[in-house]
């Protein structure tokens, strides 16, 4: 689910703010989970983690942190990692993304990150999950006000400290319209390249160092969004949808979606259609 807010401060350096809850749970697991630490994960969303008991190991490739009871933790999307827990935890989880622009995601990149957690923190978190299994307007609204709360104190001061420089943002423009309005057709470096004319090695390596990830991936978050739409609202069948977002394969398709948000296809629909 999506809900965008918008600033009343025309001046404000960001306009919208659009938050997407993507799933969320409160449940106890065990050695196994993460793929016992073997599987190197990266998502493109970003995740809100709360332990109950037990603890968390999270390896990147630059240090290893471990999670225990008593704080939030903030794991960026983008980043690859390896997850375990040695025994047994109970952990409370949300996956989300906060987008200032089309899928300019502000909690992408960087280290997990932690603030102090309560037992108030517990039962807010838990009253946020209960809130999104629900599709009744004040239940999202309230579960999306109850993940704000818990999300913004690691948020910095000022949006200098989040944002990319506005001159290359205005600069890549024609691009991430095209992006916007041709996202199932040709979205090649090459097509966007020429839409502001520069040579493709140039661009894309300015669109990364302005936006934090490469042209391809922005395609596909901009695709995902598109999917994640229509299964929530349409009962077109998957492969239907998946020709709609440009990918003629609806396993690849498949494979894309769950990357993206954490769940296959029809587990979303039936998550977001009750």
């Amino acid at each position: 689910m999506d809900i965008t807010y918008r600033s009343p401060d025309a001046l404000a350096p960001v306009q919208a703010l659009t938050w997407r809850l993507l799933a969320g749970q409160s449940a106890a697991y065990g050695a196994a989970w993460g793929n016992f630490g073997r599987e190197l994960i990266r998502n493109d969303f970003a995740r809100l983690y709360l332990l109950e008991s037990g603890h968390i190991s999270i390896q990147t490739a630059a240090d290893t942190f471990q999670l225990t009871p008593g704080h939030l933790w903030l794991i960026p999307g983008g980043i690859a990692a390896r997850y375990c827990c040695a025994t047994t935890m109970h952990l409370n989880w949300v996956h989300f993304n906060v987008f200032a622009i089309p899928e300019l995601d502000l909690l992408a990149g960087g280290a997990p990150r932690a603030m102090p957690a309560d037992a108030a923190s517990v039962s807010r978190f838990h009253a946020m999950l209960e809130a999104a299994t629900t599709s009744q307007p004040m239940a999202l609204a309230t579960a999306l006000a109850i993940l704000g709360g818990l999300v913004a104190p690691f948020f910095p001061a000022e949006w200098g400290d989040l944002l990319p420089d506005a001159r290359a943002l205005h600069r890549l423009r024609p691009a991430l319209d095209h992006i916007t309005s041709r996202f199932a057709t040709d979205c090649s470096v090459g097509a966007l390249a020429r839409a502001v004319h520069l040579h493709p090695v140039y661009f894309s390596r300015l669109f990364k160092a302005t936006l934090g990830i490469p042209p391809a991936q922005y395609v596909t978050a901009i695709r995902m969004r598109h999917a994640a739409t229509r299964l929530g609202t349409t009962p077109l069948p998957v492969k239907a949808i998946a020709i709609e977002c440009g990918y003629p394969d609806p396993y690849h398709f498949s494979r894309a979606f769950k990357r993206h948000t954490g769940v296959a296809p029809q587990v979303y629909r039936h998550a977001h259609t009750r």
